[in-house]
């Protein structure tokens, strides 16, 4: 537990005990028990009611650190590569990511990276082997995203096998764009492009322009509100409980807990939720080939569903609302995801 509240302490910088009950769930006794010892080792600083992290804690030395190496475990020496990711996804994907992940890294595994490197001893993979997979890909007309994910998947397989103590001579490496032309920007959408999207969304499916509404109402994810049932709606007290996602279709639970949560809607959109979990559903490829038509005829290219989420953050924020309610509204998977992309959005 005193992890989390560590981790809270870095994101924050100055924080109240609230905010450590709010974002961790531990009860006030622990909370209070756990600053003090950070306080007394110099990890935290109490001033004005305020806990302050302070970046690089005074240490006496007392201790001498040496090298040395992790004994692996149940890890036989020259594992192959196909071997080394059937065992990556059974001990570390299966355990740690959502099914979503775990379909798409099993695809790159068995369509990309297995193909190329099935001969391949994992201790063997050299920096010249990956931009040689990269090369060839390339050739075969596979896409630079694809590419680019099955090299960072591999990066991730070897770092997890350095990790476990399996070798220290592992192949590392690092994944970066030459040109990040594609840079994530965050789009707020003014109220004549809204009110014309949601008038496009309505002529050509109903889903499309319910689902407008609850992001623009709520800041759910579009995958989230795919998933919702009227189960999931508490009509009487107006929460929402965001348990689920439909990534292609298939709902699965929601294993993270931060994004796992219980959201209060406003009564004007309550009509808007009756209708969607009562009305029959157009499929995700069909809401997606609305949506196109919906960006072709605004003429706006780069028009993304997340930019109807980007709007209702910035107008969350406006009605002065702090960045910590909206990490918890908008189930990022980190505080500091949150204030890296909207903290400029603060009044």
């Amino acid at each position: 537990m005193i992890k989390k509240v560590l981790t809270v302490a870095k994101n924050l910088k100055i924080f109240s005990i609230d905010d450590v009950l709010m974002f961790t769930g531990v009860n006030a006794p622990e909370a209070e028990s756990i600053l003090s010892k950070l306080v007394t080792e110099q990890q935290l600083r109490y001033e004005n009611e305020k806990y302050i992290f302070i970046s690089k804690p005074v240490y006496k030395s007392t201790i001498i650190i040496k090298e040395t190496k992790i004994e692996a475990k149940n890890i036989t020496s020259n594992l192959n590569f196909v071997n080394a990711s059937k065992l990556f996804l059974q001990e570390y994907v299966n355990k740690n990511c959502s099914m979503e992940t775990q379909r798409t890294y099993s695809s790159l595994f068995r369509n990309n990276l297995d193909l190329y490197f099935k001969d391949f001893l994992l201790e063997d993979i050299t920096i010249d082997d990956v931009n040689q997979f990269r090369e060839t890909f390339q050739k075969r007309g596979y896409s630079e995203k694809r590419i680019k994910n099955s090299v960072a998947l591999l990066n991730q397989l070897l770092k997890y096998f350095r990790n476990s103590g399996y070798s220290e001579k592992l192949c590392e490496f690092q994944v970066k764009r030459v040109n990040d032309k594609r840079q994530k920007e965050i789009v707020i959408l003014d109220e004549k492009i809204i009110k014309q999207a949601k008038r496009l969304a309505k002529k050509y499916s109903k889903t499309l322009y319910l689902i407008i509404e609850i992001i623009l109402n709520s800041g759910l994810k579009f995958y989230e509100i795919l998933a919702l049932d009227e189960f999931d709606i508490d009509f009487e007290n107006k929460k929402i409980f965001v348990q689920k996602t439909s990534p292609r279709g298939l709902i699965s639970q929601i294993k993270a807990k931060n994004k796992r949560r219980n959201l209060d809607f406003s009564k004007e959109i309550e009509s808007v939720l009756r209708e969607f979990v009562s009305h029959k559903k157009a499929s995700e490829k069909m809401i997606r080939e609305y949506f196109a038509k919906v960006k072709q005829e605004l003429g706006l290219n780069d028009f993304k569903m997340d930019d109807f989420r980007h709007t209702f953050a910035a107008n969350f924020l406006k009605q002065n609302n702090s960045i910590e309610k909206l990490y918890l509204q908008l189930g990022d998977y980190s505080i500091q995801a949150t204030i890296d992309k909207y903290q400029k959005f603060v009044m």
